[in-house]
């Protein structure tokens, strides 16, 4: 049955979200499905791998170049399919955004600090801010362009 784990996989997708900067707004959802497809997808989810394939073609219509860039990231990353959520949650944010290799320069993003759990349960911990690399230098602010 391809949903069995989709609730796993809706998980490591949301934390996702949080590791890479890639916001949940409409426009942000193909890139992170670009993202995970570039660093091996969701594994053995046939479900998930629909919905992934579906924002990517959203993705290729909406913002070619910005779906490209964050394929290309994902090719230089891990993700999370497959790891223990309940150990994940608790790792620090920081740790896992270096394991997985969301930590360079052109990945600066505050996403707030502790426990990846802590961080999703409070709002006020999180940056509203987008990812440097893929908005155009017109578009970013000072927050986002980091040192």
């Amino acid at each position: 049955m391809p949903l069995i784990g989709l609730r796993n996989a809706l998980l490591v997708h949301d934390v996702h979200h949080l590791l890479t900067g890639y916001g949940t707004e409409f426009r942000d959802e193909p890139r992170l499905a670009a993202w995970e497809l570039g660093n091996g997808g969701c594994r053995w989810n046939v479900g998930f791998w629909l919905d992934r394939l579906f924002a990517v073609a959203i993705g290729l219509v909406m913002t070619p170049v910005e779906l490209y860039r964050a394929f290309r990231r994902g090719l230089e990353c891990k993700n999370l399919y497959g790891r223990s959520m309940s150990a994940v949650l608790a790792e620090d944010v920081e740790d896992v955004r270096r394991e997985l290799g969301c930590d360079g320069a052109s990945w600066r993003r505050p996403v707030g600090s502790g426990t990846i759990s802590t961080v999703m349960t409070d709002p006020g911990a999180q940056s509203t801010s987008r990812r440097a690399a893929d908005e155009p230098a017109s578009q970013r602010s000072a927050v986002t362009q980091g040192p």
